[in-house]
């Protein structure tokens, strides 16, 4: 499978754990089970490090919504910036550019209409702050 199949079967569960709360184990085996599925490496560390750092994560978004509280922002669109942000932060494999140009594709996917805009803008702006933060 490759990575744009595991970053959406990663945001497929993590979508799931926005609605449920369910943990990470929880949710890869219940995946597992009812699917058929077998969950990848690299979606199952997504989904535990999101979870795991989701507070560091949605700083990021609260502080670059702009307008936008929190609350607003759609699941599907929450899901995939969290994905994102985490690889910016703890997946230096991984480079930025594709890690929001995934999030994006994602977003013209499954989010609302025009949803790709705000997540592209989020996005950059979080990268910028994180680029600002390191700097200091």
């Amino acid at each position: 499978m490759n990575r744009r199949k595991q970053r959406k079967q990663a945001f497929v569960l993590l979508f799931q754990n926005l609605f449920t709360g369910d943990s990470a184990s929880d949710i890869i085996e219940s995946a597992e089970l009812s699917e058929d599925t077998q969950v990848s490496d690299f979606s199952k560390e997504i989904l535990s490090g999101v979870i795991q750092n989701r507070e560091t994560i949605r700083e990021y978004i609260k502080t670059n919504a702009g307008d936008w509280r929190i609350d607003r922002i759609s699941r599907v669109a929450m899901a995939i910036m969290e994905i994102s942000i985490y690889e910016m932060l703890f997946r230096s494999d991984i480079p930025v550019e594709i890690s929001i140009n995934e999030a994006i594709e994602l977003a013209k996917k499954y989010g609302g209409k025009d949803e790709f805009v705000y997540v592209n803008g989020v996005l950059g702006s979080v990268n910028k702050q994180i680029n600002e933060d390191k700097a200091k």
